[in-house]
């Protein structure tokens, strides 16, 4: 009798119904075909009749399944082609006992589980790299079979520890997480709808209990090919779900929790080392397919089905979260989630009373977010120009009812809501009346509103237009424009004329908040004794904040001044957010009588005067600042 066979007392334990087949399946010259088959005869018998037996039955099939596990049956050539009848009944084997051992309780799998699982995992990675795995007649396809032989492990702490701690696991996950939804599109995971999403429920719930460990999460992106390849994965999951959800009318319990699982999963990716997966996302298309369905969740979150209120908000508040995310990494992404509703999308989510009545999920956090994310975007024409297109549904009469709305939503709305119909004002004004005009790229020459077609191109760097050759040639030698005209990329000439509308509203602001900014410089006149000042446009979360600054601070502010046009003309330093850089700008206006009206005040003044504050105490002199306000004519940049 060889040693591997099983000894009598372990024989013994087994019922005499199950003995003879046991006997077969552990007796080691036995063909891979028979101890398949009566492996499968063992299970069938078992299931048929476990409501009659002992619990502890099951665990008398502990020895058997480990002799069957056994690394020494393992095909001794690890390069056998996997369409040989050995490799393929062999690996068939292994499948079935490791679905025996399901059948254990949970007590018993956690004490066998660390003898057994080592070798568990030799017959899963030859499988996976000889990407040749056992179908059973109407179970599922591929690696997805493993992994529904595994999902009972994870109910046993002590198993759910091993598979998760397990190197390369995440490698079979990311293989097993493909093979997957490439079955789904081909129709061949199960195709009732129930069937096919507690399918997908398996998996997600597998993935969603490694995605705590950064091992495996790391094993996941090498598996996938990258966090591109991941991000493309990630994105067919959820567009099959949202897919079935709108097929569906309703949403079902099982896509809300599967979108869930792949949500935090992706979270935690981003949260981590690979936090370029947002990225990857946003250029796979993530945003065209979460935008929209969060309108959908609203909804539904409005008139929940039983028991799915707490879910839908849950994955609401992640999926604006997720959005922030994924908007902050490039401003066209934000132009993306305009124009697939997002308006619509946070006047819908963010009118849900349920978020006020809910302290657990702060929802101001991430609308706040996307509210400054928006307000940054206005600054930007085209995404201004879609924002144009939705804003009328997204402030209709019932988005101005405050009723609507928890306090803390209500306010960022209605800030937001001023902002943009402020800066569509500036769109509609600058698309009718500028966007064809232009100005002779001469600081000296007055001509500042003529259509593009009468003036010259510069052409070298084809940015710079000119009224005549005079001027052409003045600002080469005097204003070095030969100094940067050969610097000017097609990247340059690109932001160029995207920042025409920029610079633009960058002037109407400037002209709104002129008063202040008057009080400011005469503040540094009346301080400094000096005119050499510069006006600073400080841009934050999408707003534009004017102070005065002085020329001297920088060198390259310093340069302007040895232009020879101080006389009528004013630096401007717009100084964008998170950048350190600042951008000049000369605004052309008739600054010369107005810093000389300032002067004239500044002297007027005692030394302990607040300037900011002189409406209260020197009316008159307050007046006189107004009229030079109105005084000033500001043509363009």
């Amino acid at each position: 009798m060889s040693s591997c066979l099983l000894t009598a007392a372990q024989l013994s334990a087994i019922p005499l119904t199950f003995r003879r087949v046991a006997r077969v399946a552990a007796d080691p010259s036995s063909p891979p075909e028979v101890v398949a088959t009566a492996l499968i005869i063992l299970l069938k018998l078992y299931l048929d009749r476990r409501f009659d037996l002992s619990t502890t039955i099951a665990s008398s099939f502990l020895p058997l399944i480990s002799l069957v596990l056994d690394p020494a049956r393992l095909p001794p050539d690890p390069t056998t082609p996997p369409s040989t009848s050995f490799f393929q009944t062999t690996c068939l084997c292994a499948s079935r006992a490791i679905a025996l051992f399901n059948t254990c309780s949970a007590n018993d799998i956690g004490s066998a589980f660390p003898t057994l699982w080592p070798r568990i995992w030799r017959w899963i990675q030859l499988m996976d790299d000889c990407d040749w795995f056992p179908e059973e007649p109407g179970g599922a396809p591929g690696r997805y079979s493993l992994i529904q032989l595994l999902v009972p492990m994870f109910l046993v702490d002590t198993a759910s520890e091993a598979i998760r701690s397990t190197p390369q696991i995440g490698i079979f996950v990311a293989h097993t997480w493909n093979s997957m939804i490439s079955c789904w599109e081909e129709g061949l995971i199960p195709p009732k709808r129930e069937e096919s999403l507690s399918a997908m429920n398996v998996f997600t719930n597998f993935l969603y209990c490694c995605a705590s460990f950064p091992q495996v999460l790391d094993d996941i992106v090498i598996g996938a090919g990258g966090t591109n390849d991941l991000a493309v994965v990630v994105v067919k999951n959820t567009r099959l779900l949202v897919q079935e959800a709108h097929e569906n009318g309703v949403l079902h319990l099982h896509v809300v929790e599967n979108l869930f699982r792949v949500q935090s999963l992706t979270d935690h990716l981003g949260a981590g080392i690979h936090r370029s997966i947002w990225a990857s996302l946003a250029g796979a298309g993530y945003i065209q397919i979460i935008t929209p369905f969060l309108s959908v969740l609203a909804l539904q979150a409005a008139t929940p089905p039983p028991g799915m209120k707490w879910k839908l908000l849950v994955l609401i508040y992640l999926y604006m979260k997720q959005i922030a995310q994924l908007t902050d990494t490039s401003p066209r992404y934000m132009v993306d989630a305009v124009q697939c509703g997002l308006l619509q999308a946070l006047h819908m989510c963010g009118s849900l009373k349920s978020f006020g009545e809910n302290e657990k999920l702060n929802i101001h956090a991430p609308l706040n977010h996307l509210f400054d994310q928006l307000a940054r975007a206005t600054l930007d024409y085209g995404s201004l120009r879609d924002m144009a297109s939705s804003a009328t549904q997204a402030f209709g009469s019932g988005a101005r009812n405050s009723e609507k709305f928890p306090y803390i939503v209500w306010e960022g709305w209605t800030a937001f809501a001023e902002l943009l119909q402020s800066r569509l004002r500036i769109f509609e004004e600058f698309r009718s009346q500028y966007s064809s005009l232009r100005s002779c790229a001469n600081v000296e020459c007055g001509l500042l509103r003529v259509n593009k077609t009468d003036l010259r191109q510069c052409g070298r760097c084809h940015l710079l237009l000119y009224c005549s050759r005079e001027c052409q040639k003045l600002a080469w030698t005097k204003y070095e424009h030969r100094k940067h005209c050969h610097r000017t990329t097609s990247e340059g000439r690109c932001y160029a004329q995207k920042n025409r509308f920029g610079l633009f509203v960058n002037l109407r602001e400037y002209q709104a908040q002129k008063l202040v900014v008057f009080l400011q410089k005469l503040e540094y006149i009346h301080r400094t004794g000096r005119t050499d000042f510069c006006v600073v446009m400080q841009y934050s979360r999408g707003r534009i904040f004017p102070s005065v600054d002085s020329m001297r601070v920088s060198p390259r502010r310093e340069a302007l001044t040895t232009w020879d046009v101080r006389a009528c003309r004013e630096v401007h330093a717009m100084r964008l957010e998170g950048k350190d850089v600042e951008y000049l700008a000369v605004l052309r206006c008739n600054t010369s009588a107005v810093v000389d009206g300032l002067v004239e005040i500044a002297y007027e003044l005692p030394d302990e005067v607040d300037v900011m504050q002189l409406e209260k105490s020197y009316p008159e002199h307050f007046q006189r600042v107004r009229e030079l306000v109105e005084l000033e004519v500001i043509e363009s940049y």
